[in-house]
């Protein structure tokens, strides 16, 4: 909250946003609905002047989770996904990019599609373990993929991914 307030005062609308937008998915993870949803209102009010960026793409992949995850919409989910790897392209924002490739996969998985969207889930999860994203991405995409198989009983394909991401953290011993 004081990194927002310092972006703020240093006139950096768009890492204020960030940042509201951090903390909106921070309450969310944590059932805090209406902390998160003040946050994010937030950020979109800092980012509705501002030309499409990556922030923007990061405000559709959290309006994602919220509607796939907490209101149970895959459709309007699907929505947000798109926008989100549409700008993420646009912008070579590789982390968005395969989120919002995995989101669609997820929504897709809930709306019945599961053999098309595991194949999207894959296909971000080899950006991951190929060391193509950040630390944190790649713990994300990883937990949206478990958590996916887990739902699926698909546990033949969850074994493999954590071979591979075994692989990857190898390097990373202190923090995988």
């Amino acid at each position: 909250e004081r990194a927002y307030r310092q972006y703020l005062q240093r006139g950096e609308p768009r890492a204020a946003a960030l940042v509201a937008l951090a903390l909106a998915e921070d309450h969310f993870h944590r059932l805090a609905r209406s902390v998160g949803q003040g946050w994010l209102l937030r950020a979109e009010r800092h980012l509705e002047e501002l030309p499409d960026g990556s922030e923007r793409g990061w405000l559709y992949r959290l309006r994602f989770v919220i509607a796939l995850d907490a209101e149970g919409k895959p459709e309007e989910a699907m929505e947000y996904a798109d926008r989100a790897l549409e700008i993420a392209r646009q912008v070579g924002d590789t982390d968005l990019a395969a989120l919002a490739l995995q989101d669609r996969g997820r929504a897709l998985v809930a709306l019945g599609r599961v053999k098309e969207g595991m194949a999207l889930i894959d296909e971000a999860m080899v950006a991951a373990t190929a060391g193509e994203l950040t630390p944190r991405t790649t713990g994300r995409a990883y937990c949206n993929m478990l958590s996916t198989c887990e739902r699926l009983g698909d546990f033949g394909r969850a074994a493999e991914w954590q071979e591979a991401t075994h692989t990857w953290c190898e390097p990373h011993a202190d923090s995988g």
